[in-house]
């Protein structure tokens, strides 16, 4: 699914149902980017008063926290549109990385 608009609510519920949606992200936190940005995240958490990103530019366990209208202004660019899109179903599982031994059971 795609979102592009100024309502945090959407994300708000994808996070509720365990599904992290990637989003538009300004930048100018002052932690990775001190300017304007075009870059996508991913965004972990969000409730009335904070947020917190992964960025890949960072280490993975490395959250980046702000307070929610910063998280707004980031989002949609300063008072424009914010972009999030998030799989609505788990993936496939993933490819093995070593062959079983024959005869055994997959």
């Amino acid at each position: 699914m795609q979102y592009e608009g100024r309502d945090p609510t959407v994300l708000r519920e994808a996070l509720k149902m365990g599904i992290c949606p990637s989003i538009t992200y300004a930048g100018r936190d002052g932690v990775r980017y001190s300017g304007k940005i075009s870059h996508m995240v991913c965004l972990v958490y969000l409730d009335e008063n904070s947020a917190a990103i992964m960025d890949n530019n960072g280490p993975a366990e490395q959250l980046i926290w702000m307070s929610a209208q910063e998280f707004m202004d980031r989002w949609t660019n300063f008072g424009g549109s914010g972009w999030a899109f998030f799989w609505l179903w788990p993936g496939p599982p993933p490819v093995p990385t070593t062959p079983p031994e024959y005869g055994t059971p997959c």
